[in-house]
């Protein structure tokens, strides 16, 4: 058996390191993909309509228009066990955890894209064989049988020289990026969800509160008329307004404590827990209180904080080099491809420098004869980037709707409360006075039952302005985008999602102040090098 010398080895190996020496003319993959040629278009973000200011900006002094510093904007609601609650439900709600693992999914897709930059077949093979000849045919082998032993290394590069793997590792970036920004959504949607739960706990438990209030207050009501008919001073119609009002308050309280339970499971699963008596276990509390002033900042601003668009404009962007994608099939494949083999009959000479075979050489594949497909599929990819447009201007104009909706709501629900408690004030006197009149006799029951039932209402009206003072709030710092950010805050930090980095810059660049005239023209820039 012949011994290789070192000669001899890099003979033997020059094909499979021709291919790697090929690979290292490109100083860095981010040289690679920014300074070669790449067929279609090159992204730009297309316009969406956005006004300058919000429609109550001018006339209401409550608006601000600073940038609004919504972070952690739970915490505006002064309540310690709704900030617990908050963190608790951003390290263990499932849904969110399961956002996480998209995001880990997207990354490694991404990196199987960028491997596709590199020589994309790099094997090692070894086989072995034992032929036996067949005797009865026109020509015998003059070998009856043999053995076969083999062993070698294979590599193929197909060269990106139009900038369809180049495109590709950009589209899972912009994937990557949209999934990041779909976690965020969900963080989003969560922390405001797990915010408006719980004050609708506090307002049900505030409901059941005057509930059972004016149900004592309407049973004191009850006994007078029974005293009195029992006088023989007024007659039992007295009796049954008195006990229709008592029966009718009664009925309230079932469905109200109902409700609290139902609000409680709900809180549970977003708090990824099974479902217990979480309310029993908690201090007596209020319904959380608003400052009449809000920062909103401008309608721009959604751009740069709401998840959503943000992920509708990455999709855009990564369909964009879908585009590229399909474009690239129009040319030839230029592939080089490098074996180097040990053969022999016997495993004990395998190695000598005589049983090598191999070969490098280039392939070129041109799928010149394909009936309009490749034009179609491209067709194809632009009408889906069309589409993709669309969707990222119609999400932009709804999450316009969306702020000013809460905000009117906002400050609507502010001028109710404030003519409510009017009304409360004084249905509560009228209440008192009439129960002192007909405990004297001066009326009948009928006022009586007229105003306690009236109060009650009132009462109640009150109370579920004020929670929706909260609620409207809540939802202006979720059409706002509010809370995403608590995965980059330490005592706040997403698990699944902490060794993500931030998306990319692309992301928060400022939007053209008008949308284009024309998809093709404005979104999708000539392409390059």
């Amino acid at each position: 058996m012949k011994i290789l010398t070192p000669h001899s080895v890099a003979r033997l190996l020059f094909s499979a390191i021709a291919i790697s020496l090929l690979a290292g003319c490109t100083t860095s993959l981010e040289q690679w993909k920014n300074n070669c040629f790449k067929v279609g278009p090159e992204y730009c973000r297309p316009g969406a309509s956005l006004e300058v200011e919000w429609i109550d900006m001018q006339t209401d002094p409550r608006l601000s228009a600073e940038y609004p510093d919504i972070a952690t904007w739970w915490y505006q609601l002064n309540d310690p066990l709704l900030n617990s609650l908050v963190e608790e439900t951003l390290q263990q709600n499932l849904t969110l955890r399961q956002a996480g693992t998209r995001i880990q999914q997207a990354q490694a897709i991404r990196n199987i894209a960028a491997g596709n930059l590199f020589p994309q077949v790099q094997q090692a093979t070894a086989d072995y064989q034992r032929l036996q000849t067949s005797e009865n045919v026109a020509v015998p082998s003059p070998v009856g049988n043999f053995d076969f032993y083999g062993a070698g290394l294979g590599a193929a590069w197909e060269l990106d020289f139009w900038g369809r793997f180049r495109r590709s590792v950009a589209s899972a970036d912009a994937a990557l990026d949209a999934s990041i920004a779909s976690y965020d959504d969900v963080t989003v949607i969560l922390v405001s969800s797990v915010a408006a739960t719980y004050v609708e706990i506090r307002l049900v438990q505030e409901r059941l509160r005057l509930a059972r209030q004016n149900l004592a207050t309407q049973e004191g009501s009850l006994e007078i008329a029974e005293a009195r008919f029992q006088a023989q001073q007024t007659n039992k119609l007295d009796v049954n307004q008195a006990a229709s009002n008592v029966a009718n308050t009664a009925s309230v309280i079932p469905l109200l404590e109902a409700q609290l339970r139902e609000a409680n499971n709900r809180l549970c699963v977003l708090l990824g827990i099974p479902p217990r008596d979480l309310v029993s276990e908690w201090p007596d509390a209020p319904v959380p209180t608003v400052s009449p002033d809000v920062q909103v900042g401008i309608p721009a601003d959604l751009l740069r904080r709401r998840p959503d668009v943000r992920v509708a404009e990455r999709l855009m962007a990564a369909q964009s080099e879908n585009i590229g994608i399909a474009e690239s099939d129009l040319y030839p494949r230029i592939s080089l491809i490098g074996t180097i083999e040990w053969q022999s009959e016997s495993s004990t000479n395998l190695f000598d420098s005589s049983s090598i075979f191999g070969l490098i050489g280039p392939s070129l594949t041109w799928n010149i004869f394909n009936y309009g497909r490749i034009f179609n599929n491209v067709r194809r990819e632009r009408h889906l980037f069309e589409e993709s447009v669309y969707n990222y201007q119609q999400t932009v104009l709804e999450a316009q709707q969306e702020t000013e909706n809460s905000i009117i709501g906002f400050l609507k629900s502010l001028e109710q409360s404030a003519r409510l408690a009017d009304a409360v004030a004084e249905a509560d006197e009228a209440a008192e006075i009439g129960v002192t009149l007909y405990r004297t006799g001066a009326i009948d029951f009928n006022r009586v039952f007229t105003l306690q039932a009236v109060q009650f209402a009132q009462q109640e009206g009150l109370v579920l302005s004020q929670a929706n003072e909260v609620f409207n709030l809540i939802q202006i710092y979720r059409a706002l985008g509010g809370g995403w950010e608590s995965r980059c805050f330490g005592g706040l930090q997403a698990a699944p999602v902490a060794f993500v980095d931030e998306p990319s810059d692309g992301l928060i660049e400022e939007a053209p102040a008008e949308p284009p005239a024309n998809v093709d023209d404005a979104a999708v820039a000539p392409s390059g090098n």
